[in-house]
C-alpha cells in the first residue's frame, strides 16, 4: 500500500478515535490488507484496541486487546524506530487501565519519540495528523510543557 493508503489509514484511524461508529468500518477496512508493512500491522493493532473498546462483551475485549498487544510489538519489533508506530502504542496504552498490563512500554516509548523528533519529517506525515498528535499528548498531558514545547517545534 502507497503513501496514499497509509494516509487514507491514518485519516480512518484519527474519525475512528472522534466517533465510535466508525470504529468498525475502520477495523474491516485496516484486516483486508494482506501482507501489512509494519505501520499497517501497527494500524491493524489500533483497530483492536478500538474495537475493544466498543465491545460489550469482556471475553471480547480480553481478546481485543491481546491481539492488540501482539500486533503492536510485532509492529514495533519490525521498526523499532518508527515514530508514528510508538505514538501509537503510546497513546493507546496510555489510556488502558493498569490491570490490563499495557502500561510497560509508555516511559520507553514516550522518551524515544522525543529523542526521534528531530528526524521525524523523514516518517512523511501529513501535517494534520501532527496536529492530532500535538492535541492528543497536550489533553493527556503525557509530557512536561517543557517536553511539549519541545514536541511542538518540531511537528510544527
Amino acid at each position: 500500500m502507497g503513501s496514499e493508503g497509509i494516509d487514507g489509514l491514518r485519516k480512518c484511524f484519527h474519525e475512528s478515535v472522534l466517533d465510535e461508529s466508525k470504529i468498525e468500518d475502520y477495523h474491516s477496512k485496516v484486516m483486508n490488507i494482506s501482507m501489512p508493512t509494519s505501520i499497517e500491522t501497527a494500524y491493524q493493532a489500533a483497530s483492536y484496541a478500538l474495537m475493544a473498546k466498543i465491545t460489550w462483551n469482556p471475553i471480547d475485549k480480553i481478546t481485543f486487546i491481546n491481539r492488540y498487544g501482539k500486533l503492536i510489538d510485532q509492529a514495533i519489533s519490525k521498526d523499532p524506530d518508527n515514530i508514528e508506530i510508538r505514538f501509537l502504542r503510546l497513546s493507546i496504552d496510555h489510556q488502558t487501565p493498569v490491570i490490563i498490563g499495557r502500561k510497560d512500554n509508555v516511559c520507553s516509548d514516550k522518551s524515544l519519540i522525543l529523542a526521534l523528533l528531530e528526524p521525524i519529517h523523514k516518517f512523511d506525515i501529513d501535517a494534520s495528523f501532527n496536529r492530532f498528535i500535538l492535541y492528543f499528548l497536550k489533553h493527556e498531558k503525557i509530557y512536561s510543557e517543557k517536553e511539549l514545547a519541545l514536541v511542538e517545534a518540531k511537528l510544527n
